[in-house]
């Protein structure tokens, strides 16, 4: 599905991709190399092999929906774009609105340690707070974050902005991609 009309020093602006929305494979071999491009586009092509279609949704991003809602989000991002990263990477956020109906499958795979690496905790929190994970909006009410338990495991902190079932796997390897793959699955089975 390459486009051989992409080219990244044009078409990298939201105003552009707004008005071109490249499909995800024109992005994938300008921006990720080794490891993490393999990955892309093994996990690009699972989706589309399992009927999911993805739809650009704003700069260097797309989703795909299940049943009329998201199930999965990817992202492709450049240096500083949402952390400070010497080199490009992508990430995929599933949509787990049922996490609750599968919660114990996740426990007993122990899985629940890829989801705690990446929970959003604010950073207006002077305790709790990470500056290069939540938001930057220091004047809102939220700030400084909430208390949860989340898969068996207490959080200070968490920020408000992120839903507990948007989970980010940044450049996730092949077992991170083997077990979102099971989750998707299992998050379709209990949409229906």
């Amino acid at each position: 599905m390459l486009s051989n009309n992409y080219n990244p020093a044009v078409n990298d602006s939201r105003k552009e991709q707004e008005r071109t929305k490249p499909e995800i494979d024109d992005l994938i071999p300008f921006y990720l190399d080794g490891e993490p491009r393999k990955n892309a586009v093994e996990f690009v092509a699972y989706l589309r092999a399992d009927g999911l279609k993805l739809r650009w949704n704003g700069r260097n991003s797309w989703k795909t929906n299940y049943k009329g809602n998201p199930i999965c989000q990817i992202f492709i991002c450049f240096p500083n774009d949402y952390r400070d990263r010497p080199r490009e990477y992508w990430f995929i956020i599933p949509h787990f609105k049922h996490l609750n109906e599968y919660e114990n499958i996740i426990i007993t795979e122990n899985w629940q340690s890829y989801f705690w690496k990446d929970i959003f905790t604010c950073p207006h929190n002077p305790e709790y707070g990470q500056p290069d994970k939540g938001c930057k909006h220091p004047e809102r009410k939220c700030a400084g974050g909430r208390d949860i338990t989340y898969l068996g495991k207490e959080f200070k902190g968490a920020a408000w902005c992120a839903p507990l079932e948007w989970i980010r796997f940044t450049d996730p390897g092949e077992k991170e991609i083997g077990m979102i793959k099971k989750l998707i699955e299992l998050e379709k089975q209990a949409r229906t």
